[in-house]
């Protein structure tokens, strides 16, 4: 075979070859991107002390949590990042609860869920109240790369969260405010670094949500000071001072209620 023939053979192979990578280039779907699941914040305390078991003579239920946020914008309890603060603080304060030797009935899915039957066995209801504040600083973009089309911007600055936990007590049947205590949340900061989609509007070249990126920080800050407020709310709770509520609860109960059964004060 002459080698010009040998040649030509060489590059119909090539050509072929080429032809069926391309094909199964074609057809061959793409791998699924894995997203990143979201870090979710684990919120435990365990009590250090443990009386003896309804040693206190004062019953009380734990109620849902309530949320506050410095900007409508900023509804920081509403990401994942967040999933377990509900369940933790309720159970955590139900467990501070029983280790001081304090009776405690439920959980219940809200108050108008609470049985007449156990309502009337139930001094206090403890309400949570978690409050954060979250400001955004400092923000400023530039461009990653000048030659890029369309440009990445990188995006940068700073964030400080503050905030508090608030303990109320409140009579069962009337729902008057007994006694609140609130801890504050040492203030804490970090930076962000990201980089934007390619698409941008000319003034602010900022199109995407940022909050969802700055939760983790958050919500890690929150949890490293969680055992710590949880503590603190602990040693606020004296068995002779809730013995003293309890009368003061009875006394308001008997007042605002004669005419009322157990349905809470308009």
């Amino acid at each position: 075979m002459k080698q010009s023939e040998k040649l030509e053979i060489m590059k119909k192979f090539i050509i072929l070859l080429s032809c069926l990578m391309l094909v199964g280039c074609a057809v061959t779907p793409p791998e699924p991107k894995m997203e990143a699941e979201p870090y979710i914040a684990k919120f435990d305390y365990t009590p250090d002390t443990q009386a003896a078991p309804n040693s206190s003579g004062v019953t009380f239920t734990v109620s849902n949590g309530s949320y506050k946020t410095n900007s409508k914008d900023m509804l920081w309890f509403t990401y994942p990042q967040f999933a377990g603060l509900e369940n933790g603080i309720k159970s955590d304060l139900g467990d501070i609860l029983i280790a001081k030797g304090f009776s405690v009935r439920g959980p219940f899915g809200s108050y108008d869920l609470i049985p007449y039957s156990d309502k009337k066995n139930i001094d206090m209801l403890l309400v949570p109240q978690i409050e954060l504040n979250i400001k955004i600083k400092d923000q400023k973009s530039e461009v990653e790369n000048i030659w890029a089309a369309p440009p990445v911007d990188i995006l940068t600055g700073n964030v400080e969260v503050s905030g508090k936990v608030t303990v109320e007590l409140r009579e069962i049947a009337t729902l008057v405010l007994m006694w609140a205590k609130s801890v504050p949340f040492e203030e804490f900061k970090f930076s962000y670094r990201v980089r934007n989609c390619p698409f941008y509007n000319e003034k602010h070249r900022i199109v995407f949500d940022l909050k969802p990126i700055i939760m983790t920080d958050v919500a890690k800050g929150v949890e490293s000071q969680y055992p710590e407020i949880m503590a603190a709310i602990a040693s606020l709770i004296d068995a002779e001072e809730m013995n003293i509520l309890k009368k003061q609860c009875q006394e308001v109960r008997k007042d605002k209620t004669s005419n009322q059964g157990m349905q809470p004060a308009k």
